[in-house]
């Protein structure tokens, strides 16, 4: 399934910023990422409309100065994805501990 990936910036202060992931949960959204200065928060994309974040109070201000973005993202294994992320480790080069998708050490 697909997904919409919802960017926004983060409200300002901890409180509200608490309060809108509530309010983006409460519309279907399922997942969030704090970043640096952006929030950024995942819904199925067959659920997605932009009257969806006009239901979000506290989108308001950044709907109105242009500050919201969204992307759709395709459908993959996530579980592969999150593997891909980590390297293989060598220990003492005596033991090397790798997914079967990472290269054969030759120590």
């Amino acid at each position: 399934m697909d997904y919409i990936e919802l960017k926004c910036p983060l409200a300002a202060s901890e409180d509200l910023q608490e309060i809108r992931v509530a309010q983006l949960a409460e519309v279907g959204f399922e997942s969030f990422v704090e970043e640096a200065d952006h929030l950024l928060a995942y819904i199925p994309s067959d659920q997605f409309t932009v009257e969806v974040l006009h239901a979000v109070p506290t989108l308001k201000e950044a709907l109105e100065s242009k500050e919201v973005f969204w992307k759709t993202i395709a459908d993959q294994n996530w579980n592969s994805v999150w593997e891909s992320n980590y390297p293989p480790v060598n220990i003492d080069n005596r033991c090397y501990i790798r997914a079967p998708f990472h290269e054969a050490s030759g120590f």
